[in-house]
């Protein structure tokens, strides 16, 4: 029984000399603790598999460019302020895994961008960057992307690309009497499995207004 509990041979020792109840009680409540994280952890790494699947199938379908509405539920996002201004992008993610976790970088990160900078069309300042919740844990800095219809559009290509689709995508919302809000979120969908710039896919999401 001592030996499940991966009891350390100092605790194992003092808990032979002195075999109470209420050690062992203190015990078992500090080992159910490691493994309730350990369970959280493996459900993090199979919703982040889960999540990688679903977009590398539905990139596998994807032309080289789409605009469409998309009902979306409602996410929580934790966001961390940063406009894309820095030369060294790569240090954005040390900062990342120290605040939100190693488990919930892998998740996937994107930015957003709000709707007065996408109508001047004026992307020199981006509004931050954000990762989709893992789980409900208590973290500094999030937001939640409201349920609802939201404007899509799907780029293949360099960034250098998507002010052309946000242009098209404003011309599609006001072709079709639509009224956005919000922000623009921005995330890639398939930079893990791809080497090459030109096969990048980038979506972008805006709400769309509903009349109730």
């Amino acid at each position: 029984m001592l030996k499940e509990l991966n009891m350390s041979i100092e605790e194992i020792k003092t808990y032979r000399e002195n075999p109470t109840s209420d050690a062992f009680l203190k015990i078992a409540d500090a080992k159910e603790k490691e493994l309730e994280k350990e369970i959280q952890k493996l459900k993090d790494i199979k919703t982040i598999m889960k999540k990688k699947k679903e977009r590398i199938i539905f990139c596998e379908t994807l032309q080289k460019q789409e605009i469409r509405i998309e009902e979306c539920e409602s996410e929580k996002l934790l966001v961390y302020p940063y406009d894309f201004s820095e030369n060294d992008i790569s240090q954005i993610f040390y900062r990342l895994k120290n605040i939100w976790g190693i488990e919930q970088v892998r998740m996937g990160i994107g930015s957003f961008i709000s709707l007065d900078k996408v109508y001047k069309m004026d992307f020199n300042q981006y509004d931050g960057i954000y990762t989709i919740a893992l789980n409900n844990k208590p973290v500094p800095n999030s937001l939640i992307k409201s349920k609802g219809k939201y404007l899509c559009g799907y780029q293949k290509g360099s960034w250098d690309k998507l002010p052309i689709l946000y242009q098209e995508m404003l011309d599609y919302a006001h072709k079709n009497n639509l009224e956005l809000t919000g922000y623009a979120y921005e995330v890639g969908l398939n930079d893990f499995v791809i080497s090459n710039a030109d096969d990048y896919i980038t979506k972008i999401m805006i709400k769309i207004v509903e009349n109730s």
